[in-house]
């Protein structure tokens, strides 16, 4: 009987966990009437209809300065190229930023161009704040004692000072672009 009872309860639990998951109460938040859902380290949101993620949610970022000039730069163009330089203590961390902003932004009509500022071993482009326009703006993350944007031209430099840096920026970056900024 006690066997028959253990064999039940395990069963029971497997089909739990199938059907409604280890956690049915997923923590949300909502921030201008959007609603962001905790799936494992990350926060959803659906924007345009698609699924698009985040490290931090915004009030989170809300230290991080962002100009509305430098955040329109960056709104409905079809290309945005971002670079970096090939070597530095936060490459790893600045190239994983990049990653996840062009993976989120491939959920708009805009295309990511990765490179870096000079040669590199990874026959990546050249790309530099001279390649910058009007139509395609650069994105140049580099390091920094500190962690600011600055927008010259069409250029938006910017300055991470450390690795969990790269990540607030890119979030900053993205809530920009799909307006959950104030």
């Amino acid at each position: 009987m006690l066997g028959a009872f253990i064999v039940i309860v395990m069963v029971g639990s497997m089909f739990g966990v199938i059907f409604y998951g280890f956690n049915s109460n997923q923590e949300t938040f909502t921030h201008n009437k959007i609603k962001f859902t905790r799936a494992n380290e990350w926060w959803t949101a659906n924007l345009n209809n698609k699924k698009t993620y985040f490290n931090f949610l915004p009030p989170e970022l809300e230290n991080i300065k962002l100009s509305k000039e430098a955040a329109n730069k960056l709104k409905n163009t079809m290309e945005v190229d971002i670079t970096s330089d090939s070597n530095g203590n936060l490459t790893q961390e600045i190239a994983l930023a990049q990653y996840y902003f062009a993976n989120e932004l491939s959920n708009t009509n805009s295309h990511v161009r990765v490179g870096f500022t000079g040669n590199n071993s990874f026959n990546a482009p050249v790309l530099t704040c001279n390649d910058a326009t009007d139509f395609v703006p650069v994105i140049y993350f580099k390091e920094s004692n500190l962690t600011q944007f600055t927008l010259n031209n069409n250029c938006l430099t910017v300055e991470i000072k450390s690795g969990i840096d790269a990540l607030k920026i890119k979030d900053k970056l993205l809530y920009a672009i799909f307006d959950i900024l104030e």
